[in-house]
């Protein structure tokens, strides 16, 4: 044998940075480098290697060993020929003359391959007490680190690799790198098969990241093969130390237990609510928390102080708080700027705060947090007194690393996000694992639970099953849960909790803590603990929470504008709710001749405005608020209807389902303001809708509220809210009637003749979202492994919701020389500024084949030849200033179609 052994020859990495003197670096180094990066993981992340030794059923010490040793593996496949394929540069020395017939073929099957034919007979035992084929999970869970799992078919290595040469080198790397990073085998637990399948989920997300980490040339630049595996190990292990730290993977401590007054606020008192999330026992292992209780009752303060305790017990390291759109996702990440200074140690190191969503790269206050990668940047700005925001802790700094790339933003010590960031975890996507493995150290929060639809309530509770399955804790937040759904995600739960992964329709069916209709008890916080056990603890009211909201129906949309009119004459902040955007467009316009300008809020504006609008509708009617500044009428959709903190003096709604109409009332006078809101304003609720009857027509909707089927299509569903909200002296009692008047709704299917037809097709539809997402979604059970599923996607293309279908428009102002620059005006870096710039649309009403005027086509093409491929499909508009606006025009196939933009109202078609 010669001094360096002949597998140093193989080449790993071949892509140089531009500084580096050297042009590849060895297989062998680059395995061990990923290798290391797990250890730095283990070392700087505490709760990673617990979890780890509890996933595994092992001593932490075993673990340890036993996962980096499979990592070391992952590249093996690199010493076969397919992987070099024709490229001359990569052909090692050891294998003779270059020979170019063979063909490139992926070495993470060359890997499994050669795992499978030989180095499971020969290494198997000194990795694990038993049989080899044992560690199959696991296996194809390290093989798969290239964002999708394998097929578990047995293939031969003599399809990949073509001499005995190549097979031979990787042998030997594989004996050496075992004898040096196990010594010695680890003794499965007893079930091991089960406890590997559930494992083989996380291992796949850490093998991933620890590729990144191990690839980046910042921390493991090129190295000429001159040091032997032990040598090169303690110098990979410095190195990745490096790495963890500075792509701010390390975890920061968490802080020590804290009063109420430490974490929350120095002055308030906890509401029963917050008392019981103080002092509630905490078992220490994965738990679920259901919180039930009225809007505004202080809920996300209670998630908090939960949060703070399991953190502060070593249960969990961070957060994430998963809302239901980004303007909520928006919102949390303000709160949560003001409130994670008290999760953590203040030790000066870097605390990394994430937002979470498609358009967070857009976000203003999360973009001032992304300067750099290190916390120096940040406590320097902290130090001069110019922090990144006036009321966020100086310690805050986002690394780039996890800043960048919204796969990795679930490794953030606390994040704010839309839920579709945690759903594409449970759903065949590109790395779905590095957001499990982020996750599973994380409290998961779902807030406003009740909001989704039958397609999202299924992936919700996959959610639930895995996170429970991989040992972290979640917690549920809703005011109008029902009954039977509560029951579901418990039931999911449990089912992850045992290692089951059972099909969510075979739990929502039944639950074993049926109350045989006995209506659950209201506010309520319940538990399930990591032995399974569930408790049930009811709440008392806050006494300000106490009141009863009653509601006046009004069927007349001209009596509606008139009595909106006095109130805004009368200085009263008024919130009129529609149930679409067109509605919307059309209710500000007719207040406008009566001389009333309404604030315009919905979805479709351009991102600069809706950011701008969003701002300026908290500024009028949230807490700090008052005055003549809340003297404002807004009309809006359910944009506003959950998380953002609004008052209203007088709040009209759109007939919707009971429980959005119970979250609509909680922006009716929300804040105490004794003595300070105009004279002559009542706490009442106007429902805009149509006149009850026990038999209505099937187009009973059409005559007041003509779009709002388009949205709401369960008649049955909207009929019966009509019939609790039409009894004599109706109200909304919070929160001693809640429980039962959403449960009068949704545990009732009575609906009249005249209805049913509608009735039972959206029932279908409703039953069909389900089953769609069954099909969709990933089955614990099964393991990462890619025989159960077709396809994994990029997570750009597949579906978290079913909603319509979206078209991108990017708006344009249309030059006087003919060229064309971005809608917005106000941002210098050129593709921010076309973000800034598009607008979301239904493809029902601008089908995505639709084109730029051909006139204008030349310019559209000279703007969009840069952008990146997947950009160059949007559709541009050209806007020209026309009547007090901007109009622009595109060709469908059915015609031109005119749009009308204006900055305070958005797009009209």
């Amino acid at each position: 044998m010669s001094a360096i052994p002949d597998y140093l020859a193989f080449r790993g990495k071949a892509q140089p940075d531009a500084d580096s003197t050297l042009g590849w670096h060895p297989a062998a180094y680059h395995c061990l480098d990923v290798a290391a990066c797990v250890d730095a993981l283990f070392d700087a992340r505490p709760g990673t290697l617990a979890r780890a030794a509890a996933l595994f059923r092992l001593p932490q010490a075993d673990a340890r060993r036993l996962v980096r040793t499979m990592v070391c593996l992952h590249d093996i496949g690199k010493f076969s020929e397919s992987f070099f394929g024709q490229a001359e540069v990569l052909w090692p020395s050891c294998l003779g003359d270059f020979d170019d017939g063979h063909v490139r073929k992926p070495h993470t099957a060359a890997g499994y391959a050669l795992w499978c034919s030989r180095l499971r007979d020969t290494l198997g035992h000194r990795l694990l007490r038993g049989d080899a084929h044992d560690l199959q999970p696991l296996v194809l869970a390290v093989f798969g680190h290239h964002g999708g799992p394998l097929a578990g078919a047995l293939v031969d290595a003599r399809t990949f690799f073509a001499s005995k040469a190549s097979v031979a080198a990787a042998e030997l790397f594989a004996t050496e790198a075992v004898q040096l990073l196990c010594d010695g085998p680890v003794i499965a637990p007893p079930a091991w098969e089960a406890t590997a399948i559930r494992a083989s989920w996380w291992l796949a997300g850490a093998v991933s990241i620890a590729d990144w980490l191990g690839s980046n040339q910042r921390w493991f630049p090129y190295h000429s093969p001159t040091l032997g595996l032990e040598a090169y190990w303690d110098y990979a292990r410095k190195q990745a130390a490096l790495a963890v730290s500075e792509a701010g993977l390390a975890s920061p401590p968490p802080a020590s237990l804290k009063t109420f007054a430490e974490l929350i606020h120095p002055t308030l008192r906890p509401s029963p609510l917050q008392d019981w999330a103080m002092h509630v026992p905490l078992s220490g292992d994965g738990e679920l928390f259901v919180v039930e209780d009225v809007t505004g009752a202080g809920k996300t303060e209670a998630a908090h102080i939960l949060v703070h305790r399991l953190m502060a017990g070593r249960a969990a390291s961070g957060a994430y708080w998963a809302m239901p759109t980004q303007a909520t996702a928006n919102a949390m990440y303000e709160r949560q700027h003001k409130l994670i200074a008290g999760l953590f140690e203040n030790t000066g190191r870097s605390v990394s705060l994430v937002l979470s969503h498609g358009q967070a790269r857009l976000h203003d206050k999360f973009r001032a947090s992304v300067l750099d990668d290190c916390v120096s940047q940040s406590l320097a700005a902290a130090s001069s007194g110019d922090e990144l925001d006036g009321n966020a802790p100086s310690t805050i700094a986002c690394a780039a690393f996890l800043a960048d790339d919204r796969r990795a933003s679930l490794l953030a010590d606390v994040g704010a996000g839309t839920i579709d960031q945690a759903l594409l975890g449970i759903l065949p996507s590109r790395f779905n694992t590095v957001r499990l493995f982020g996750l599973a150290e994380k409290v998961l929060i779902l807030d406003e639970v009740h909001a989704y639809d039958r397609y999202m309530q299924e992936e919700i509770k996959t959610l639930l099953q895995f996170h429970a399955a991989l040992g972290g804790s979640a917690i549920i937040l809703s005011a109008t849960l029902p009954n039977e759904f509560r029951r579901s995600l418990i039931e999911a739960w449990r089912s992850g909790s045992r290692g089951s992964g059972t099909r969510t329709q075979d739990v929502s069916e039944d639950s074993s803590e049926s109350r045989d209709g006995v209506e659950a008890p209201y506010p309520l916080a319940t538990v399930v603990d990591g032995q399974d056990a569930m408790t049930e603890t009811p709440l008392e009211a806050a006494p300000w929470s106490r009141r009863s909201v009653p509601v006046c129906l009004v069927h007349d949309e001209n009596n509606l504008v008139h009595q909106i009119v006095a109130a805004a004459h009368r200085g009263e902040a008024v919130a009129w709710i529609r149930n679409t955007v067109d509605s919307c467009l059309e209710a500000a316009a007719e207040l406008r001749a009566w001389d009333i300008e309404p604030m315009v809020f919905h979805a479709r504006f351009a991102q600069c405005d809706r950011q701008a609008r969003e701002q300026e509708v908290i500024a009028a009617f949230g807490p700090a608020s008052e005055g003549t500044t809340r003297a404002r009428v807004l009309v809006a959709t359910q944009v506003i209807e959950q998380s953002l903190d609004l008052d209203f003096d007088m709040l009209i709604s759109d007939l919707a389902p009971v429980d959005l109409i119970i979250q609509r009332a909680g922006r009716l006078w929300r804040h105490s303001r004794t003595g300070r809101r105009p004279p002559g304003s009542r706490c009442e609720l106007t429902v805009l809708t149509p006149r009850f009857s026990e038999d209505p027509a099937t187009n009973w909707l059409d005559g007041v509220l003509p779009k709002t089927k388009n949205v709401y299509d369960d008649v049955g569903l909207l009929w019966r809210t009509l019939r609790e909200l039409s009894r004599p002296n109706a109200a909304i009692e919070t929160p001693d009637g809640v429980r039962s008047l959403v449960e009068r709704v949704y545990a009732d299917d009575v609906v009249p003749a005249s209805l049913s037809n509608a009735a039972e097709k959206a029932d279908g539809k409703s039953r069909g979202e389900a089953a769609t997402a069954r099909m969709f979604v990933l089955r614990l059970s099964d393991g990462y492994c890619s025989d159960f599923y077709a396809n994994w996607y990029s997570d750009v293309r597949i579906p978290t919701r079913l909603i319509d279908e979206q078209t991108v428009v990017r708006l344009a102002r249309l030059n006087a020389d003919g060229t064309i620059s971005p809608w917005t005006e106000a941002e210098e870096i050129e593709w921010r500024a076309w973000a800034l710039s598009e607008v979301r649309v239904s493809a029902g009403k601008i089908p995505r084949d639709a084109k730029v005027e051909s006139k204008l086509q030349s310019a559209v093409d000279r703007v969009t030849r840069t952008w990146p491929e997947y950009e160059r499909d949007l559709i541009i508009v050209p806007m020209t200033a026309e009547g007090g606006g901007w109009t622009g025009r595109i060709v469908t196939s059915k015609g031109e179609l005119t749009l009308r933009y204006a900055a305070g109202e958005g797009l009209r078609l």
